[in-house]
């Protein structure tokens, strides 16, 4: 397997991350780029295998302090299962294409 991922492999798993950030949509946008902004820091700790606790106070920042969502129960558990849900896509992905090198 590489140890690196193509232009190709990243632009498609950008993409991927995209719609997952599209699927859950906690600020309940109707524009499809609502998210785009926090792809490419999203993937970035999962390719750096930051915590799972780092990446839940990474979608706690977007939908708190991004989107202004109101703190609640209900709300974090939702980051949290989103959080789990990109961690799981992202270790299947590193399965089956090997995990990604720096491509510098």
């Amino acid at each position: 397997m590489a140890d690196t991922w193509s232009r190709e492999d990243m632009k498609e798993l950008r993409h991927h991350m995209r719609m997952l950030w599209i699927s859950f949509n906690p600020a309940n946008k109707k524009a499809d780029n609502a998210y785009d902004d926090y792809v490419d820091e999203g993937l970035k700790l999962c390719m750096d295998k930051k915590s799972i606790n780092e990446f839940i106070g990474f979608v706690d920042w977007v939908t708190y302090k991004k989107f202004g969502l109101e703190r609640d129960r209900d709300q974090d558990d939702a980051n949290a299962a989103f959080a789990r849900k990109v961690y799981a896509w992202y270790r299947d992905c590193e399965l089956l294409f090997g995990s990604v090198g720096d491509e510098n």
